[in-house]
């Protein structure tokens, strides 16, 4: 949009005539310039929000996850097949659309991650920050549709992810410019 605003202004600076020609140079060079802070807090701003619904979708990735353990160790520990006890949870799970909320969360965020594959330079240490916690979501995603292993091995797997989404998050989240973290949170 501001593309097309930018090329309108620099159409219409262009008709103005000769003998303003530097000042209009002058004019359209700080439209681009405005036009690029815009765009680049834009693409920051698309960022933290895209950050802000892996953190919460990690979280309800993760509450699945203790939920399939709980079970599987119940299920342990009276003696009961663990494969029987974990098909009945999925099935509820299925049932009542816990799976396909966690599902399409991802193919959302999923879109968002390839919309910001792009970053201006200013924020690409920004992007890459992301790029690993999406990484690390995209883990808890799996551990939570489809856990596998022994129980040790996924609680400790869980437990690792857990504590990578949270020390990912807090430096993705040092990176973002405060006013913009301001801005979203007063939404909020």
């Amino acid at each position: 949009m501001f593309k097309k605003i930018s090329i309108v202004m620099i159409i219409l600076l262009s008709t103005v005539g000769c003998s303003a020609q530097a000042n209009d140079t002058t004019k359209t060079v700080e439209i681009e310039q405005v036009d690029v802070e815009k765009e680049e807090m834009d693409y920051a701003r698309s960022a933290y929000i895209t950050g802000l619904a892996i953190n919460l979708s990690s979280l309800e990735n993760l509450q699945m996850c203790a939920k399939t353990s709980e079970v599987w160790l119940a299920a342990i520990n009276l003696g009961r097949d663990f494969d029987n006890e974990l098909a009945k949870l999925y099935k509820e799970a299925e049932d009542k659309g816990v799976i396909k909320d966690l599902t399409d969360d991802k193919k959302l965020i999923d879109i968002q991650m390839n919309e910001l594959n792009n970053p201006p330079e200013k924020y690409q240490k920004l992007y890459d920050k992301l790029l690993e916690l999406y990484g690390e979501y995209t883990l808890a995603h799996e551990f939570a549709v489809s856990p596998s292993g022994s129980l040790a091995i996924y609680n400790e797997s869980i437990n690792e992810n857990y504590s990578e989404i949270t020390r990912l998050n807090n430096e993705f989240k040092a990176l973002v410019p405060q006013e913009i973290i301001k801005e979203i949170e007063i939404k909020k």
